[in-house]
């Protein structure tokens, strides 16, 4: 058998291609002693590279070029017609089972995906705090294909170029590739990978410029001479090397975790055995390719694209309905979706690339594959019009909304909270008409600051300051910390520009003010440290009267088990704290905010009309208050935002129409503003402030 370009099918490729796939779903589906499944994807990135580059450098000795229109039409009778239906599809599930809260984040996806640059959205997803509780994406398997398909527009450039540099120089086009390969790709990305995970771990999981060495190592199999000395080895030592190749693939399947820094030196384990299996040529015969050439395993690996685009949408999307799924649960969606996965691939797939009409014109085929391409994008709009269409629907009914706001919050300027002992909290849930900010809206409703650069990403560690209010004004307050005080920064503007104060702002994610070193998993994260160490700097400079502080973080990074982590957490936050005052400035300490445990906004939308299931219990063992607690025993001023919204009685989502919440713990900037005469008052009680 051959394939579309007229070369040998490899059987051992197709095997293998069969057993990234396998790999991948038993990841997806949960199943135990596959936790490292998830490298399956590393293994096609090997098999994409060498295939691409074996068919590019023969069309390269035999034509002198390359001829991009029948490449880029190749490509797309391949992946686009599946593609498409996917995507349509899996906005038509995200739309009629998903609540609307869901739909605007999942239409951007899809849109992403069709568009093949998804990797990069969930690469600034990745290292987004904003974006900390959206759920796993239906199509965020694209992200794969999409680092793929970025690599096929790199790619055939290089290799015409050095089809070009090898003619004019009477070269081996082979050897200017392989050597173009590995100063323009290879070795450079290799080394951009592992930088990035120095960096950013999470997003350089998703990074082209990390991923692309993978390719590059599969196109080297393709470039190197054919092993001849596969020839004058006894059969038995070939097939032992090949062996020993599945079952280290085998052995970093069940020994990498899913938290491992990926894709840096431990990658090698997954790509190097996967391209010397491709480069030996799955020659001569042995078991293993007796086990790859299996029928079954023929059959799963030439319908794997279709299985890899159809198995995770309806896990995502049931997962994302019901709050979470057990395994089995899961194991039965992975294996009804080859049904779908299997027919799309018979009538959809396979008719479209093997179109007789569609080889013949590679016009036609760029024009079905722009269509194609514009299915996925229609769906993905389509999704997003209907969200915007039920949020124009919530600011239609709210807009003439008579809330109390902070009088209905708060029952008098001396209570200790803003949800008076004897509030009706039956009739702040039940038939409750208009919610401000809709809960489609509820992560867009945050403070300027956040467009105005103020938030440090992760992976930085210079500060930005923001000034805001009257740069001379008689009280200089300066809010620090992480997103968490961030929330709070709405009401402080509004107060500095109301009183004429000079308000600074210098907060970074996930890191809050303390000289000790934080950490993201097992890894420490030294860009908090420095982070903290230049505002230190900064305030020491300032002159301030007041610095605010809050944190959502409640231990530090530790190496030794024995060392108590929020104890570690307390003393660097005191020793901060301590220089800020030696300074001459009032450290208050802003309480971390109860945290729900869950989405509230997504749970009201569920419940729109009886929210009582969105009500939560007070829990001090969350976020940042046990460490802030400890620390402000130490004889730092206290405010404590947490009686606020949960005084007496459990913590309701919705006041007087106003929703709190806008992700996981966060306030709405429409809850925040309404407290800002609460954070006035107590700001004035325990502070020096005019």
């Amino acid at each position: 058998m051959r394939d579309l370009a007229g070369h040998p099918l490899r059987r051992d490729i197709e095997g293998l291609r069969a057993l990234a796939v396998v790999l991948v779903l038993l990841f997806h589906a949960g199943v135990p002693g596959f936790s490292g499944g998830f490298v399956g994807v590393d293994v096609f990135f090997v098999l994409s590279g060498y295939l691409i580059t074996r068919s590019l450098v023969m069309e390269a000795e035999r034509t002198g070029g390359i001829r991009f229109g029948e490449f880029f039409a190749r490509r797309l009778r391949r992946l686009l017609p599946a593609a498409a239906l996917v995507l349509a599809v899996t906005a038509a599930a995200v739309r009629f089972v998903l609540p609307e809260t869901m739909w605007r984040d999942f239409a951007s996806d899809i849109i992403g995906a069709a568009l093949y640059v998804s990797n990069w959205l969930f690469l600034t997803r990745s290292v987004d705090y904003l974006a900390e509780d959206v759920l796993p994406s239906p199509v965020l398997h694209f992200w794969s294909l999409s680092i793929e398909e970025q690599f096929y527009v790199i790619w055939p450039l290089i290799i015409a170029v050095a089809a070009v540099v090898a003619a004019r120089r009477r070269w081996n086009v082979r050897r200017v590739a392989l050597s173009l390969l590995l100063v323009l790709i290879v070795l450079p990305s290799f080394a951009y990978a592992n930088h990035r995970l120095g960096v950013s771990p999470a997003a350089a999981f998703f990074d082209t410029g990390a991923r692309l060495w993978e390719l590059g190592l599969g196109a080297i199999a393709a470039l190197l001479p054919q092993p001849g000395w596969a020839a004058r080895m006894k059969p038995a030592m070939v097939a032992g090397l090949r062996a020993a190749c599945v079952v280290v693939l085998l052995g970093a399947v069940v020994l990498v975790a899913p938290t491992a820094l990926w894709p840096g030196p431990a990658a090698l384990l997954i790509v190097l055995p996967t391209s010397f299996l491709v480069w030996s040529g799955g020659s001569p015969e042995s078991r293993l390719d007796a086990v790859l050439g299996w029928s079954p395993v023929q059959w799963v690996g030439a319908r794997s694209y279709s299985i890899y685009l159809w198995h995770w949408p309806p896990i995502a999307i049931a997962d994302a309905a019901a709050g979470g799924i057990e395994i089995s649960t899961a194991i039965l969606i992975t294996v009804a979706s080859i049904l779908p996965a299997a027919w799309s691939y018979r009538y959809v797939e396979h008719p479209v690339r093997y179109s007789a009409g569609l080889r013949r014109s590679s016009g036609l085929s760029l024009s079905v594959g722009a269509n194609l391409t514009g299915v996925g994008v229609a769906a993905g709009a389509l999704l997003l019009l209907g969200s915007y269409a039920v949020s124009f629907d919530d600011l239609a009914t709210a807009s003439d909304r008579d809330h109390g706001g902070v009088d209905a919050l708060d029952g008098s300027s001396v209570s200790p909270g803003f949800l008076e002992d004897d509030l009706d909290v039956e009739a702040q849930l039940v038939g409750v008409q208009r919610l401000v900010p809709s809960p489609v809206n509820a992560t867009s409703d945050r403070p300027r600051t956040y467009d105005d650069g103020c938030q440090v990403v992760d992976g930085r560690s210079t500060p930005v300051v923001c000034e805001y209010g009257a740069p001379d004004g008689d009280v200089r307050i300066a809010l620090v910390g992480d997103s968490k005080a961030l929330q709070w920064s709405s009401a402080l503007i509004s107060l500095a520009e109301n009183h004429r104060w000079s308000l600074t702002v210098i907060t970074k994610s996930s890191c809050p003010l303390t000289t000790s070193v934080l950490s993201l998993g097992e890894l420490p994260l030294t860009d908090c440290l420095e982070w903290a160490d230049q505002t230190l700097d900064i305030l020491d400079a300032g002159s301030f009267d007041v610095v605010l502080v809050s944190q959502g973080r409640n231990v530090a990074y530790v190496d030794r088990a024995a060392v108590d982590a929020r104890e570690l957490m307390v003393r660097g936050m005191t020793d901060a704290y301590g220089r800020i005052e030696r300074a001459g400035a009032q450290v208050v300490i802003l309480m971390d905010n109860h945290h729900p445990g869950s989405n509230v906004y997504e749970c009201v939308s569920r419940h729109r009309h009886d929210m009582r299931p969105c009500v939560f219990d007070r829990d001090d063992s969350r976020g940042g208050r046990p460490a802030q607690r400890r620390a402000a025993e130490q004889g730092f001023s206290v405010i404590d935002t947490g009686q606020w919204l949960c005084p007496e009685h459990p913590c309701l989502p919705v006041v007087d129409g106003i929703l709190l919440y806008r992700q996981g713990s966060h306030l709405t900037t429409t809850a925040v503003d309404a407290l800002a005469p609460l954070l006035e008052a107590r700001l004035r009680a325990v502070a020096d402030v005019e």
